[in-house]
């Protein structure tokens, strides 16, 4: 983790900076949990819940995260699972409480 100097920070910074590092610590730990498992069409639907068809229009939107081979589309777990963690709503006092713990880390820290 790169040190933060804290000076003036705006909120929307301080929610860009939490994101980002939660993102990238979600997507290696994901990424070692799943081991690269590929979905496809099918399993995919499966896994998120939805119909297939619903599928197929976020994949032509480039609305989720996939690959093709040819006309076969496949689909990273991992990159899944992110994909449905990013739009998580958080409360104020959740994202207060993330904030504070991401500064506390932050502050102190000369490695």
């Amino acid at each position: 983790m790169n040190n933060i100097t804290v000076t003036q920070l705006t909120e929307t910074d301080v929610q860009k900076i939490v994101r980002k590092e939660i993102r990238e610590a979600l997507e290696e730990y994901l990424s070692i949990q799943n081991q690269q498992k590929i979905l496809n069409v099918d399993e995919a639907a499966t896994y998120l819940t939805i119909s297939k068809s619903h599928l197929y229009k976020l994949t032509s939107k480039g609305a989720i995260p996939h690959s093709k081979q040819g006309k076969r589309i496949y689909f990273s777990k991992a990159k899944l699972d992110i994909w449905l963690l990013e739009n998580k709503v958080q409360g104020v006092t959740e994202l207060t409480e993330e904030v504070n713990d991401y500064l506390k880390k932050g502050i102190g820290d000369d490695e």
